[in-house]
């Protein structure tokens, strides 16, 4: 086990898509604590990606998350897992060659689409960490269910503050005070 490391590291957001939403337990708090962590990723200039799922039955990700995401970065997807895409694959095997090797995962279904992905990104020697603030499902059950079964194969949960914090290390300097409006929400 070890911290999250700016330089290492990179955010994958799941499948939070609008027709999913209205279903999804504590959706505002988690789309809150996403934005949160997607904007403070941003600013600090640690990769982000998002992948989005039958995006013609289910929608698109909210404007006020997909804005944060560059061209080259946004995903569809058919398979449950992110990595089941060869896509996606594909862009995490160059940033993996790149020097990343950490991976925090957010979004929905906890219990599906996050698990599946978290244990593909486990079978290829990342370290995964899991943003249980910014992570949900249709119920909090299966949300729980999910946490048990990836902190048992390895996966790391976090909160918000736990990430923000190993990203800034120390407080003082230019980074610090760029998310102070990140700390503060």
């Amino acid at each position: 086990m070890s911290l999250v490391r700016t330089e290492a590291c990179q955010v994958l957001a799941i499948d939070m898509q609008d027709k999913l939403l209205p279903s999804i337990a504590n959706a505002d708090a988690m789309i809150g604590q996403a934005k949160r962590l997607i904007g403070l990723a941003s600013e600090l200039s640690i990769g982000c990606s998002l992948s989005e799922h039958y995006t013609k039955g289910l929608g698109q990700t909210p404007e006020t998350i997909r804005s944060h995401f560059s061209k080259g970065t946004v995903f569809e997807k058919i398979s449950f897992s992110c990595l089941g895409d060869a896509q996606i694959e594909s862009h995490f095997a160059s940033l993996r060659e790149a020097g990343a090797s950490q991976i925090i995962l957010l979004g929905m279904e906890t219990h599906i689409c996050v698990l599946q992905t978290a244990f593909d990104f486990l079978s290829r020697g990342w370290e995964v960490f899991l943003a249980i603030e910014a992570t949900s499902a249709r119920s909090q059950d299966y949300v729980t269910l999910a946490k048990t079964r990836m902190e048992q194969a390895g996966v790391q949960v976090l909160n918000s503050e736990m990430i923000i914090f190993e990203w800034l290390k120390k407080a003082g300097t230019p980074e610090f005070k760029r998310a102070l409006p990140y700390i503060k929400q």
